[in-house]
């Protein structure tokens, strides 16, 4: 099972009733949380992968409060890239 939420990256605004498996427009953070033991996911992009224009915001970024379904003392396993992710206080901003 995934949960899924949007962000407006530009002005922190969570975008409300998004259940995954919808476009998400450029500029809009995305995150993804996976509670089964594994899940296939399918990315279909506007162009090609730019690691350049890739920007990962921490998980618990406390600006945004996402509400990750977890149960209370659990923290999510994390890849590498996204256990860098820097605040939304502190992360380039699109315009």
């Amino acid at each position: 099972m995934t949960c899924s939420g949007v962000e407006d990256a530009g002005a922190g605004t969570r975008l409300p009733g998004h259940a995954g498996g919808g476009e998400v427009p450029p500029g809009l953070a995305h995150g993804i949380l996976v509670t089964s033991e594994s899940a296939d996911l399918l990315y279909k992009c506007t162009d090609f992968y730019s690691p350049a224009h890739e920007r990962t915001l921490a998980w618990d970024d406390a600006t945004l409060n996402i509400r990750w379904p977890l149960p209370p003392g659990i923290s999510p396993k994390l890849s590498a890239k996204d256990g860098r992710g820097v605040s939304f206080a502190a992360i380039e901003k699109f315009e």
